[in-house]
């Protein structure tokens, strides 16, 4: 009964935590469009210069932004919807700037995509986490927020390997 009652609620952010994103990260991607795409050279820019990173490095940056996710817990869910917005906001002003400038959407799109499945979704597991009712907290048991934790690491893990093994090298 509690583990349902749980489970449902963290269902039901996970939900609302992909609808917000995508959907503020879609309106920006439009508003940058439209904004610098009188900056648009449409000429071929070449290959997409991306940094070299590790998967610790990666693993690491990523942990700290779904623990302030988690945070949410005893901030009055301030910290997960932070994180939300502005990762939203970040990603599609940079998908819009790119879309602008190179006249060519999936010219970056392409190598965010394949590792931004598992990142996002840690990401928005760890805000729900985050935005669990009063009532939900107090049955979270350590064991069970232990259990949800890993779930987003093994997610994190898995993206930070396809960024820098299989996004790198597109």
């Amino acid at each position: 009964m509690v583990e349902d009652m749980i489970k449902n609620e963290l269902e039901r952010n996970f939900q609302k935590c992909a609808l917000i994103f995508f959907t503020l990260m879609l309106v920006i991607i439009v508003i940058t469009k439209l904004i610098f795409n009188q900056y648009s050279t449409h000429e071929d820019v070449g290959e997409f210069e991306q940094a070299k990173l590790t998967v610790i490095g990666l693993l690491s940056k990523n942990l700290i932004v779904c623990f302030i996710a988690i945070l949410g817990l005893v901030s009055k869910k301030i910290t997960s919807w932070f994180i939300l917005i502005i990762n939203s906001v970040v990603l599609g002003f940079t998908l819009g700037i790119n879309w602008a400038v190179t006249g060519k959407f999936w010219y970056f799109a392409k190598y965010i995509v394949f590792h931004g499945i598992f990142e996002l979704s840690a990401i928005f597991l760890a805000c729900a986490i985050g935005m669990l009712s009063v009532a939900s907290k107090k049955e979270l048991t350590v064991k069970r927020l232990a259990v949800l934790v890993l779930c987003v690491t093994g997610l994190l893990v898995v993206a930070a390997f396809i960024e820098t093994y299989i996004s790198a090298n597109l």
